[in-house]
C-alpha cells in the first residue's frame, strides 16, 4: 500500500490508512509511510487533544490528535474538496 499511496502523493492525492495496531509489541503501528495520513485506536483511559484556529476565528476547535512536532504560530492552507 505504502508504494501505491507514494505515487499518489506525488500527483496530489492524499492516501489514508488504518494504523494496523496488532503487534508484535503494544503501541506498535504497522503503517508508518511519512506521505499517508495514518489514524490508529487506543485503549488508554487518556484524552488527548491539540487546538486549531481556523481563519480569523479567535475559538480554537478542539480534537483528538498527538502533534509531535512544533507548529510555526502561522497561517496555512485549508482545503476542503466537497462531502
Amino acid at each position: 500500500m505504502a508504494i501505491g499511496a507514494f505515487h499518489a502523493m506525488k500527483k496530489g492525492v492524499l492516501t489514508s490508512a488504518a494504523g494496523g495496531n496488532d503487534g508484535p509489541d503494544r503501541g506498535s503501528v504497522a503503517n508508518v509511510a511519512p506521505w499517508m495520513l495514518v489514524s490508529a485506536a487506543s485503549t488508554i483511559d487518556r484524552r488527548i487533544i491539540d487546538k486549531l484556529v481556523i481563519g480569523s476565528e479567535q475559538r480554537p476547535i478542539e480534537g483528538a490528535s498527538i502533534n509531535t512536532f512544533p507548529a510555526e504560530k502561522r497561517s496555512y492552507p485549508f482545503m476542503f474538496l466537497g462531502n
